[in-house]
This record gives structure tokens, C-alpha cells and sequence, in this order.
């Protein structure tokens, strides 16, 4: 009789796991899974659903989101719920980036307003002619460059233009400039120029060394200040007719 039990229980547990491997093989699992242990497949793994949750990896508690899949805003998210195709909250490390599009640093996605161009920060250009491409960029905090910068076609300063380390600037000068300000061609100053050591041309130079000021009036014609010196006051050469005098009269 205990034979007869036996045989009659292992009958039962032999085909209810032959006919679950038929049913669920082919046909698929409908209903909540709780695997104990790890999940492997040698084909592939599809997940069909329409969810905001169609598949939620976390920690043991449910307090902690490692990978999060959005079936119907087509959205992946590590590290938490993504609010656009791809997110990443917390830091992420690539070998390589590339991107077809334009680059958007800080902001909130979503909430930031899409530009023509690539951007770190969200303020907007004042040079929409200009910036108006992907392969445009605008900073909108501060920029060091440690190394060379080079500027191919032009560059544009709106504020002050400050020269530190050996203090030299050189304008179409060569490789290496040797003074201050250097400048290898004509250069013209509309306002006034003051210069507070010495002013010298053709100190290293064997041809003639010339100076051309050009009076923007014609009824004043050109004319020098001259500090005197005590320091107390100006002495002033006005040219006039091919003819200089001095006095101490401004006659700027």
C-alpha cells in the first residue's frame, strides 16, 4: 500500500513539472516571477510591456534604483527614474564621447530650453549670427586655458583685456616678441596715448625712423603735451602752419 503512495506522488510531482516545462517553455510566464537566485538566458530577453516601470532594478530594500526601464516614454535611467531618453544621475566615465548633436552642460532636462548651438550653462547668446550650429559653443562662466590658444579668424573682447606672466603682447610681431607691446606693422590711435617711461623708435633699426601725427582738426592742427619737470604743470607744442610754438595754454 505504501508503494502504491509513493509511486502515486511522485506520478503527480513528475507531471505537474512535465507539463509546466511544456506550457511555460513555449508559451511564456504571465504573472510575477520571484527568482531566488540569479537570472541567465543564452537567447535573448525581451520585454514587450507598456510601463514606466517596465523593468526596476534595486537593493534589497526597494529604497535604492540601480537601472530603471521606461517602455513608454522609451527612457532608460541609472541610478533613477529618467526624464529623458537617457539618464545618468551621479557620475558616469566613457573612454571615448561622441554625439551627433549639440553638448548641454547643467540645466535640469526638461525644464532647460534647447539651443542651436553647444553650451556649458544656461544663459543665451548676444551673437545669434554667429553661435548658430552644434560646432558653436558658448561658456557661461569663466574659461582657463593653460596651454596655447589659437584664434584662426578673429576674437572678439566686449570687457577688459589682461596680459599677465612676461607682460608681453605682440601684434603681428613674429615668434617671440621683445617688448611689451610690440606691433610688426603700422598701427593708429585715434584717442589719446599716454606712455609713462620712455618712447623710442629706430633704436635697433639702420633705416630712418618716422613719426606721423595727424590732427583730426584742421583748425588746431597737432599738437604735444609736455609735463614739465617740476611736475607742476604741462607745456604744450602746437604745430600751425609748418611752425611750432609753445605755450601753456592747452591746445588739445
Amino acid at each position: 500500500m505504501k508503494k502504491q503512495n509513493y509511486l502515486s506522488v511522485f506520478g503527480s510531482i513528475l507531471s505537474t513539472v512535465l507539463i509546466s516545462a511544456f506550457v511555460l517553455a513555449p508559451l511564456g510566464v504571465f504573472g510575477a516571477v520571484t527568482l531566488g537566485t540569479n537570472m541567465s538566458t543564452t537567447g535573448t530577453f525581451t520585454q514587450t510591456v507598456g510601463s514606466a516601470t517596465a523593468a526596476l532594478f534595486q537593493n534589497a530594500a526597494g529604497t535604492v534604483t540601480t537601472l530603471s526601464v521606461d517602455t513608454t516614454n522609451v527612457r532608460v535611467g541609472v541610478g533613477g527614474a529618467a526624464s529623458t531618453t537617457f539618464e545618468v544621475q551621479g557620475t558616469a566615465s566613457a573612454s571615448y564621447f561622441f554625439t551627433r548633436n549639440t553638448i548641454q552642460v547643467a540645466g535640469v532636462p526638461g525644464a532647460t530650453a534647447s539651443v542651436a548651438y553647444s553650451r556649458f550653462g544656461t544663459a543665451t547668446t548676444g551673437y545669434s549670427g554667429d553661435l548658430d550650429a552644434s560646432n558653436d559653443l558658448l561658456i557661461t562662466g569663466a574659461l582657463e586655458v593653460d596651454g596655447k590658444a589659437f584664434f584662426d579668424i578673429g576674437a572678439s573682447v566686449a570687457a577688459n583685456f589682461e596680459i599677465t606672466g612676461d607682460n608681453r603682447f605682440g601684434i603681428n610681431a613674429g615668434a617671440v616678441t621683445q617688448t611689451t607691446l610690440e606691433v610688426g606693422g603700422t598701427a593708429s590711435i585715434s584717442g589719446i596715448a599716454s606712455v609713462s617711461g620712455n618712447f623710442a623708435a629706430g633704436l635697433t633699426n639702420t633705416g630712418t625712423s618716422s613719426f606721423n601725427f595727424d590732427a583730426p582738426s584742421t583748425t588746431k592742427g597737432g599738437c604735444f603735451r609736455i609735463k614739465d619737470n617740476d611736475g607742476s604743470g604741462y607745456t604744450y607744442l602746437r604745430v600751425t602752419n609748418g611752425a611750432g610754438t609753445f605755450s601753456t595754454v592747452d591746445c588739445r
